[in-house]
């Protein structure tokens, strides 16, 4: 019985604390998306969710949905993109299968890529 309290709690904390964020990108991502005037709520107001990584299923997200990129430097506006580099170009459809972006002035990686702002 003490074991299933512990477990209960255990399980209490972690939902609460939203122990899912483990790497602190979420942090960092609202940063950066405060300091561009924008923010979670805003975005949603607009019709679009943030996608920080595979867990959050950005990988399976379809290019055409992309809006922004929001990377350390700042963000990007997909309709500034100049092309995408995909790692087989005949079967290149989503995000998980993208090698890098390239704007006017710089290439962006996707590795550098904290997250992926698209329409819902």
């Amino acid at each position: 019985m003490n074991k299933l309290a512990l477990i209960f709690i255990l399980l209490m904390i972690s939902f609460f604390s939203e122990a899912g964020e483990t790497t602190g990108a979420g942090k960092e991502v609202q940063t950066i998306l405060m300091a561009n005037n924008y923010s979670t709520q805003r975005l949603n107001d607009l019709g679009l969710s943030v996608r920080l990584g595979e867990v959050t299923g950005a990988g399976k997200v379809h290019v055409d949905d992309l809006r922004m990129l929001v990377t350390k430097k700042g963000i990007y506006q997909v309709d500034n993109l100049h092309g995408i580099e995909f790692n087989h170009p005949s079967a290149g459809k989503f995000v998980k299968e993208i090698k890098k972006f390239s704007f006017p002035a710089e290439t962006v990686k996707k590795n550098k890529i904290l997250a992926y702002i698209i329409s819902k």
